[in-house]
């Protein structure tokens, strides 16, 4: 699953028709779906029994090593440069 901005329409374009980059022969193994409501993604994968863990460093964080990877688990990360946004935080 992948939320993105509506300013980046062009991006989207060329990754869902020319692919992702040098793994883009792993989309014949896994479905990608685009999002631009960080919301509804999130919807959609609690509805599919997916916990959702966002990554950001604060005094709130846990280790890595305390995640039960058994379950279903959705990783949020955000770009390099803003990290993740309030919304996606929360």
């Amino acid at each position: 699953h992948i939320v993105y901005s509506p300013r980046f329409k062009k991006l989207i374009k060329i990754l869902k028709t020319e692919g992702l980059g040098s793994s883009a022969t792993a989309k014949k193994w896994i479905n990608i779906y685009f999002y631009t409501d960080i919301k509804l993604c999130y919807n959609k994968l609690r509805e599919k029994g997916f916990t959702i863990l966002t990554t950001k460093i604060n005094a709130e964080s846990k280790s890595i090593y305390d995640i039960d990877f058994n379950k279903k688990i959705a990783l949020v990360f955000g770009n390099e440069r803003n990290g993740l946004s309030d919304e996606a935080y929360n």
